[in-house]
């Protein structure tokens, strides 16, 4: 099963209003996403981080603009609104316990989750002090403003490293995007589609869990080499290889022993990265694909799980030659504002978000220093209890999850993934 919806992601003086009205309607939940450098050497002066940021502003101008929706501008003095745009006031640094190591990263990252922005809803925090000779830098933003290929390739500009294009799905456009015909015959498909895929989602915890709000990160990494060979042995994407495991995984970690029962499906949204005319060099935009998966956590065969999602992610791969794809959703949207986002990420429909975020295209380095990993701090709907990224950094696969703070031993969870991946490469 699968359904495709589009949005185009908000950049400033195009903003998705969705975006901040849904944050309004959920002040518990953060809609700040980033991107974290694991970098190795001594920490950057501040103004060594002014002049790497001059570089990403200069690229991309529209980064210098307020962009609070109109209500929110009306509400600051006019001062701040006249007051020009300066990089060291996007530049910050988050206290980290000395000598903490990874689990003290972990933490910071988790309480930095609920650490405003500033006024143009972007900034740059340096944490530094857990390891002897390594630091963090975090770009994080407002989801209104970015989406995780947006944050990779304002990154790679900065570090030297262009994200790697793969993922990126080119659409078709031009006469036969423009006929209105074609688009309400993809909208009633997709329709179709929606009505047909009932059930209420399964979910890993226990209904009477209480979610808190406050977020936690780890992440486990297997050799980028051990992937592709689990994908050869399978004649399959690395992608499926991702997804097949990750159903693996939650079928031995899920706390609740009861969560499949009734046959509830396992439904992940899996954002897709579309190109079309949109956007260019120096502009801030992007349109982005949700496409929902069926996992097949009730299948013990391993083999059999990753056919089973294959069959789902070819039917989505043959879906985005549709130059219409996403026609269901913009009508949605027009009528029902962020509810439409409300009811995407609602806990009845989707179990959890499993994203791809590209890494870079080659090894890149910081002010001098060297670039270890990267990793994505991704965004948990309200309501959800995890979502989870793949990334792809110095030959090594990445898995990167959050969840909320009550969720228990999510470090198991991403030793499984690991464990699954190799499973799927032996056979």
């Amino acid at each position: 099963m699968h359904t495709a919806t589009t949005e185009t992601a908000s950049r400033p003086g195009v903003l998705s209003r969705r975006w901040f009205a849904y944050e309004a309607a959920h002040p518990a939940t953060s809609v700040v996403i980033g991107v974290v450098a694991l970098c190795a050497g001594d920490p950057p002066s501040r103004e060594e981080l002014g002049l790497l940021l001059g570089v990403a502003v200069d690229a991309y101008p529209q980064l210098r603009e307020y962009a609070r929706p109109d209500s929110a501008r009306r509400r600051r003095s006019v001062d701040a609104m006249d007051a020009p745009f300066r990089v060291e006031e996007q530049i910050f640094e988050f206290p980290v316990a000395p000598g903490s190591g990874q689990a003290g990263l972990r933490t910071a990252l988790g309480e930095l989750a609920a650490e405003p922005l500033p006024d143009t809803l972007w900034g740059v925090w340096l944490l530094h002090g857990y390891e002897p000779g390594e630091f963090a830098v975090v770009l994080r933003g407002h989801h209104a403003h970015f989406d995780g290929l947006l944050l990779s390739e304002i990154v790679g500009r900065v570090l030297g490293g262009g994200p790697a294009p793969s993922r990126v799905v080119r659409r078709r456009t031009g006469a036969a995007a423009g006929r209105r015909g074609g688009a309400w015959a993809t909208a009633w498909r997709e329709a179709r589609a929606l009505v047909r895929d009932r059930g209420r989602a399964a979910q890993p915890l226990p209904p009477s869990t209480r979610l808190t709000g406050q977020l936690q990160y780890t992440w486990g990494t297997v050799g980028s080499d051990r992937m592709r060979e689990a994908a050869a042995a399978h004649r399959v994407t690395c992608n499926d290889v991702y997804l097949a495991a990750l159903a693996g995984a939650l079928r031995a970690w899920a706390p609740d022993p009861a969560w499949l029962a009734g046959g509830r499906p396992v439904r992940v949204l899996v954002p897709i990265s579309l190109q079309g005319k949109e956007g260019g060099d120096g502009h801030l935009s992007k349109q982005t694909t949700r496409s929902w998966v069926r996992l097949p956590c009730h299948i013990d065969d391993p083999a059999q799980r990753l056919a089973q999602v294959t069959a789902a992610t070819a039917r989505i791969r043959t879906s985005l030659h549709d130059p219409h794809i996403g026609a269901l959703v913009r009508a949605l949207a027009k009528l029902l504002g962020r509810f439409e986002l409300d009811l995407a990420y609602h806990q009845r429909w989707t179990t959890m978000l499993a994203s791809y975020v590209p890494g870079p295209a080659v090894s890149p380095s910081f002010a001098g220093r060297t670039v270890m990993a990267g990793m994505p701090l991704m965004f948990l709907p309200s309501g959800q209890y995890l979502a989870s990224a793949l990334t792809d950094f110095g030959g090594r696969a990445h898995l990167y999850l959050v969840a909320d703070r009550v969720v228990p031993d999510l470090d198991a969870l991403a030793r499984l993934w690991v464990h699954q991946v190799d499973l799927l490469a032996a056979r």
